[in-house]
Parts: C-alpha cells; sequence; structure tokens
C-alpha cells in the first residue's frame, strides 16, 4: 500500500478536542488515581506503514518546535552549510529549543555574523533563559534578555540565512507570504506526505510559522529523516537530512542545554550516542507534543529479531491537555522507547529514575506519583 492510499481523507482528521484518545498517564495519590493525562501516538515506518499507535493516530495538532529537523532541510539541501561556512554546532542550534545559554547565543551570534545580520534582524522575540540558572544570574544582574536569548533563536537565523542565500528580502522572513516560509512550507509538506493544500499553518511562539498535521505525518517525516535508506528523496535532500540528523547527534546540548531544567531531547541524545539506547534524533514541542526517530539497525542487534522495527521508525506523541508542567510528556517517551524495543533495561531504569515525578505535599512527605499506563496496539 502505497503513502497516497494510506493518507485519510481530511474530514477524518480530528483535534485533540473530539479525537479518541486514551489515558496515558495515571496521576496517583495513595491508593486512588486521582488524575490523569489523555492523549495519542503513532509508530511510522519510512515506507509509509503504521506500526504500531494508541489512541487516535490520526489526531491532528500542531507540531511546533517539533517541525524543526524538517524547517531546516530547505537551507541544507540548497548549499548553506558550503555558501556560509557553518559548522555542525551551528547547524543543530537552528534546529535547537535552547536554554538560552551562553554556547547558545554565541553560536547564534556566529551564524548572524556569517551571514552578514545582527541581533536586530531578527524577529522571535525577546524572553529570558529557559535555563533557570542563566535566567536567574540575569535577573541578579539586573540584565533583561535580547532575541538571542529565544529560544527559538537558531531557527530564525536559520531562516535569515536561506533568504540571504537566495537574495531574498530578510524584512518579513517569518511572514506566511515570504519565500522563506513558502520554500520551507512546500519541504514539510513534502517530507511529511501531507498535501500542500492540507497543510494547516499558524503563527508560532516566535512569530514564525509552524504547522499541524495528524500524528501519522508528523511520525512519517520523522521516519524519513532518520532511514538513509529511503530513495525518494533527491540526492541533495538524503546529504541535506544526513547533515541535519547528524548535528543534532553530535551535539545534544544545543539542542536543549544543560540539565536546568532536565532537556528529554538532550539526555536522549547523548544516551543515545553511548550504550543501552537505539541511535535516535528526538525534539520537543509545545503543548504536549514530541517526536523522535530511530534510525535503522541491524535485526540481530534489535531484542527479538521483529523485522518491523529494525528499519526507520518515526514516533509522534500528544498529550491531549497541553501537559502543563510538563509532568507526562516525557515518561510518555521513555515508555515509548521501552515498548518499542528501543533500549535495555539499565537505560530504562536510569532515565525512568532521572524523569520520575513523584507527588510530595508541603512539608516534603512523598503522597503520590505519576505513572505511564498505555500499551500500543498493533497495527
Amino acid at each position: 500500500m502505497s503513502v497516497d492510499e494510506l493518507v485519510r481523507p481530511v474530514q477524518s482528521w480530528r483535534s485533540a478536542a473530539d479525537a479518541p484518545s486514551e489515558v496515558l498517564i495515571e496521576v496517583t495519590r495513595g491508593e486512588l488515581v486521582e488524575s490523569v493525562h489523555r492523549g495519542a501516538a503513532a509508530v511510522v515506518a519510512s515506507d509509509g506503514r503504521l506500526l504500531y499507535s494508541v489512541g487516535d493516530p490520526w489526531l491532528i495538532t500542531h507540531m511546533r518546535s517539533a517541525a524543526k529537523p524538517m524547517q531546516i532541510i530547505p537551507l541544507l539541501e540548497g548549499g548553506g552549510v558550503e555558501r556560509f561556512g557553518f559548522t555542525e554546532q551551528e547547524v543543530a542550534v537552528m534546529i535547537a529549543s535552547h536554554n538560552g545559554e551562553d554556547i547558545h547565543v554565541a553560536t547564534v551570534q556566529s551564524i548572524l555574523q556569517k551571514i552578514g545580520k545582527t541581533e536586530a534582524d531578527l524577529a522571535c522575540g525577546a524572553h529570558y533563559p529557559t535555563g533557570k540558572q542563566v535566567a536567574r544570574a540575569m535577573r541578579e544582574r539586573g540584565e533583561q534578555p535580547s532575541q538571542l536569548h529565544n529560544n527559538c533563536s537558531g531557527k530564525h537565523s536559520g531562516m535569515l540565512a536561506l533568504a540571504v542565500m537566495h537574495g531574498w528580502p530578510t524584512v518579513g522572513y517569518y511572514k506566511p507570504g515570504h519565500p522563506v516560509q513558502q520554500t520551507i512550507r512546500q519541504a514539510v509538506a513534502e517530507i511529511s506526505s501531507v498535501p500542500d493544500q492540507r497543510l494547516i499553518t499558524a503563527v508560532d511562539g516566535c512569530s514564525a510559522v509552524e504547522y499541524a498535521m495528524p500524528l501519522y505525518h508528523m511520525a512519517l517525516g520523522f521516519a524519513r529523516l532518520v532511514d538513509c535508506s529511503y530513495t525518494d528523496f533527491s540526492t541533495a535532500r538524503r546529504a541535506a537530512v544526513a547533515t541535519a540528523v547528524a548535528a543534532m547527534r553530535a551535539y545534544p546540548q544545543m539542542i536543549g542545554g544543560n540539565p536546568d531544567p532536565l532537556r528529554i531531547d538532550t539526555v536522549l541524545l547523548a544516551q543515545s550516542n553511548s550504550s543501552g539506547l537505539r541511535p535516535l534524533i528526538s525534539k520537543v514541542g509545545a503543548e504536549g507534543v514530541h517526536c523522535f526517530g530511530l534510525l535503522p539497525i541491524a535485526d540481530e542487534a534489535l531484542p527479538g529479531h521483529d523485522p518491523a522495527l529494525g528499519g526507520g521508525l518515526g514516533v509522534a506523541m500528544k498529550v491531549a491537555d497541553g501537559d502543563e508542567g510538563n509532568r507526562a510528556r516525557n515518561l510518555i517517551i521513555i515508555e515509548e522507547l521501552r515498548q518499542l524495543r528501543a533500549l535495555d533495561e539499565p537505560t530504562w531504569l536510569l532515565l525512568r529514575e532521572l524523569f520520575a515525578v513523584l507527588m510530595t505535599n508541603h512539608r516534603g512527605i512523598l503522597v503520590g506519583g505519576v505513572r505511564p499506563v498505555f500499551r500500543f496496539v498493533a497495527e
């Protein structure tokens, strides 16, 4: 069955408000379940097969920052690295939702210098760094944040680079009608196999265009990003995808940052470069969205030797309530990896401990916890 045959009529795409969802996370107090987080997830192979799901894999939602590994592709396949001499670290920060640490700020400044632009040319807006320690130090010094501290400043510097590379005006580069956004839109639609007329757009928190699509298509896009054997891409696109994946894996700290707070993308990327976790890329999005791609591995390296899981896989997840406070998403991701046999038991235990959410009262007494309860269903 082709991907085109798998694409559902737009009338069957449903949002988090009305799509079937399942309980992914239980929040306990004592012996009772006090609250739940509902949602959905899809696991898709690069050839378009929907392998596993929970809830409605056709739930449509905004990708938010999870789209960044796709949004950088036009710059890379157009020769941006060669034109401007971008380093792998600079490519990584263009895909990041970074903490606003000194290393992130300096790397974005380097990109801007190489393309002949400054912080004033960015249109992402300013906010205090996501990194708590950095933000606290700035406030103690009475220092106001600049646009460089915005967690999307890397993405915006990449968009500016795309405009400069093509000789397009840089003013308004973030607007839907600008050639930068039109070019990125086409790439996102092609990589995820969403027909352009069905690709829903909105304005992201950083003012740039962002995209909504079903979880199936988000997962399909990530599966194609990590599958070097996917042959439907042009030679230039295959090279661009390989560059993006390599940069994310080489510089985990650039994608998120130091553990203040603990960043799931950085932790997973770093762990998958050592041992116990299958090679992957991982990218968070706002409002309870997360996508990751598992790189292909040999069948004998996969516990259980399931051929369906050995190729490039994409996984997309949405917590229906947006996961304010982030107590659900990280535990869901770890459980997804466990069920897909992507990590060994010591690594699972390590990650589970790192991201454990314990419910304590004002005296520090343990009163409950947070636990994943979903099970993937084979399609």
